[in-house]
């Protein structure tokens, strides 16, 4: 999401926003002599009563190749309910919004495997945190392919960044959730973290370029 004040004007009610995004990375995995290339289409946008957030991966082979391979796909989409636009959940204080959510994800890897489906159910909370255009938590029900019923916590921020005249942002997310059955029982760790660094000064609504680089630190993935 990238963003500031737009963000966080839409968070609390209209205008509305509309965000779509192409990423394009060179992706190196621990143990890899080569990197593959992902391309992702990113959308986030706001309506009356919520929001609503998808992405698509679209992974390649190891020397950046996406001919004459198989490619891998993972799917997520994710829309937000406000209960406070539909008045029945007032929030003051730090407590910016209290949405209702369902997601769903999914996919399959680059060798052709599947990628166990995902849903979950709970709410978001979205805090007004200083300095932080996005800070959400939430609490969810989770149900993937293959093992028990449990629960994830997530974490989705972000930071605008000022450095000079060069504009920028950390931004990502942080899931956390327990995994039982199968044969097995571990809590899983995934985090995303993105530092981007914007070329120009657009103006707002105007499109533009970032560069930069993200991480992926995991624990049991």
């Amino acid at each position: 999401l990238p963003g500031g004040a737009d963000i966080a004007e839409a968070q609390e009610g209209p205008p509305r926003l509309a965000v779509t995004e192409g990423h394009l990375l060179a992706y190196f995995n621990e143990g890899d002599d080569s990197p593959a290339l992902v391309g992702t289409l990113q959308h986030f946008s706001t309506w009356r009563y919520g929001s609503n957030f998808f992405f698509a991966d679209v992974s390649g082979g190891p020397d950046l190749e996406v001919a004459d391979t198989d490619l891998g796909v993972y799917l997520e989409y994710a829309p937000v309910v406000s209960l406070q636009r539909l008045g029945l959940l007032p929030v003051a204080g730090p407590l910016r919004d209290v949405g209702a959510t369902v997601q769903v994800n999914g996919g399959w890897t680059p060798g052709g495997g599947a990628i166990d489906r995902v849903f979950l159910e709970g709410v978001e909370l979205a805090w007004a945190v200083p300095r932080f255009a996005v800070f959400n938590t939430q609490l969810l029900a989770r149900q993937e392919r293959g093992y028990h019923g449990s629960w994830q916590a997530t974490w989705v921020y972000d930071l605008p960044l000022r450095v000079g005249g060069v504009g920028g942002h950390i931004t990502g997310f942080m899931d956390v959730w327990r995994r039982t059955g199968g044969g097995e029982a571990s809590t899983v760790l995934l985090a995303q973290p993105q530092l981007l660094v914007t070329l120009g000064s657009p103006e707002p609504g105007e499109s533009f370029v970032e560069l930069g680089v993200e991480f992926e630190p995991s624990h049991d993935f």
